[in-house]
């Protein structure tokens, strides 16, 4: 059996959240679709947030909803459909936003 490994803190920063679906559509043939999820609540906190996950303190930081979809947009995909995944708890749960896009052209 192999070894338990601890949790690791997640760090997640805007500068790769940008770059990364820009990337997948150079890879990408056209049609193809992309999913990408996002913080739901960011507007909330613009400078992200810190929390606790499985006992570790982390800090995130990811674009909002509606500046997701326009990077999407800019970058050339079509929106097939965009929606909060599962909303806000009020409590640690901050929401998950999906997208699904696919690449133009």
């Amino acid at each position: 059996m192999g070894r338990k490994m601890p949790p690791l803190p997640v760090v997640t920063e805007l500068k790769p959240t940008a770059d990364t679906p820009r990337k997948i559509h150079r890879w990408l043939v056209p049609g193809g679709r992309l999913m990408i999820s996002s913080g739901g609540v960011v507007e909330n906190h613009p400078d992200g947030f810190t929390d606790t996950m499985f006992g570790q303190e982390f800090y995130s930081d990811s674009l909002p909803p509606t500046q997701m979809v326009a990077l999407l947009e800019e970058i050339g995909f079509e929106i097939v459909r965009a929606e909060m995944s599962n909303p806000p708890d009020g409590e640690n749960d901050k929401g998950k936003w999906a997208t699904v896009a696919s690449r133009k052209g």
